[in-house]
């Protein structure tokens, strides 16, 4: 029952969250290609995802700040994916990710399915970022894996 109950729950965020994330602002450049490089597993129920954003040699357009997610497209999975990025801008072209296994069909494909090599479709979006300048002093209060974005 207990598990029933945290099951709905946490669908219901998912819901909740997913209607936020459709309503953010997105970049409007075309989605980037990228490749799995690594997968490992950070916890029971997270995986960590080291991807190679291809071809930013010939063009900058692919930038993110802080804070900022990607929407994955992923091939065979009809509903996009919105995952906050847990490296550093400074890392590109890698970039890291961090995942909590869900019922959500992206998460759940990269819980169950991706392998190493796999091309995704990436593009930045969302606007949960510090303000700029940044306020003198700041907290930062997060849990499971929603400390991705205080990275």
């Amino acid at each position: 029952m207990l598990a029933q109950l945290t099951m709905r729950s946490s669908w219901s965020c998912v819901e909740s969250a997913l209607r936020r994330f459709h309503s953010e602002a997105r970049d409007l450049s075309p989605l980037r290609s990228a490749i799995i490089r690594e997968i490992r597993q950070l916890s029971p129920t997270v995986r960590g995802l080291e991807l190679e954003v291809l071809d930013l040699h010939r063009s900058r357009t692919f930038q993110f700040v802080p804070g900022q997610w990607v929407d994955m497209h992923i091939p065979g999975v009809d509903v996009v994916g919105g995952f906050s990025v847990t490296s550093m801008p400074n890392l590109l072209p890698m970039l890291s990710l961090s995942v909590q296994a869900s019922h959500h069909p992206p998460a759940k494909w990269i819980s169950q399915q991706a392998q190493v090599g796999d091309t995704v479709q990436l593009r930045v979006g969302g606007s949960f970022t510090l303000p700029d300048p940044p306020a003198p002093y700041n907290i930062f209060i997060a849990g499971g894996v929603g400390i991705n974005p205080l990275f």
